[in-house]
């Protein structure tokens, strides 16, 4: 400090810097002693849920409708959400609530099944279903979707 014992000015200077940087290095430290912010992400751009759509030949809108069928029987293991879906037709779309499915092979289906497909018997409604999945076997895995309208 001896080259400062001259100059007033100087040492004013020098003694205000070393004071503001004690005064930065002061308030660096006690930033660290912050516990840090809590983690606000900006929203998810995680892919929204989509609602199940389920595909119905135009001439099975109405008993959809009118409540004849309260199940629509699927090729394959289909696993569509219990909840709220959409059955879609060319021209119709219809809010649905998919209350179970069921598994059971294309051999297994009976009655039951078939009433509530809005048929009358097994026979009539296996001759419906290899009219849309003509290369159907009695092994073959199917999905009964029960439903109702919301």
């Amino acid at each position: 400090m001896k080259h400062f014992t001259n100059n007033r000015t100087s040492v004013l200077r020098y003694c205000q810097s070393v004071a503001a940087a004690s005064a930065v290095s002061s308030m660096l430290a006690s930033c660290a002693q912050v516990p840090p912010k809590p983690n606000v992400s900006a929203p998810s751009s995680a892919p929204v849920a989509q609602i199940p759509t389920i595909a119905i030949d135009a001439s099975l809108v109405q008993s959809v409708l009118n409540g004849t069928e309260t199940i629509t029987i699927r090729s394959g293991r289909r696993n569509y959400a219990v909840g709220p879906a959409v059955m879609k037709s060319p021209d119709r779309t219809i809010p649905i609530e998919i209350t179970k499915l069921e598994f059971k092979t294309f051999g297994e289906l009976n009655d039951e099944d078939a009433k509530g497909d809005g048929g009358q018997s097994v026979a009539e409604l296996k001759r419906d279903l290899l009219r849309f999945y003509p290369t159907l076997k009695d092994g073959d895995p199917m999905t009964l979707v029960y439903f109702h309208v919301r």
